[in-house]
């Protein structure tokens, strides 16, 4: 059985170059709004302190809102979108 030649392994290569990536792609999660104060008004927020090591969680303090609207955090704590509970079937 002959080589089926530079063309046909070119493709190859380039199908299994376009696959890797868009196998990588699908694993970056959604980067969170721009205007994360703002945002916190209609999804959930919560508020993260630094982590004490990686097999714990962090701890967690109560949101705060602006006379505006906006939500924001304690010194110390960084606001982020909350988890959404996985749902069961």
């Amino acid at each position: 059985m002959a080589w089926p030649g530079p063309r046909l392994a070119s493709a190859a290569g380039v199908a299994s170059v376009v696959l890797v990536a868009a196998l990588l792609g699908s694993c970056v999660g959604a980067s969170p709004p721009a205007d994360l104060g703002s945002a916190c008004q209609i999804r959930p927020c919560t508020c993260e302190g630094p982590p004490d090591a990686f097999w714990r969680k962090p701890t967690t303090a109560e949101v705060q809102w602006t006379e505006r609207g906006r939500a924001y955090c304690p010194e110390g704590y960084t606001l982020k979108l909350a988890s959404r509970p996985r749902r069961t079937r």
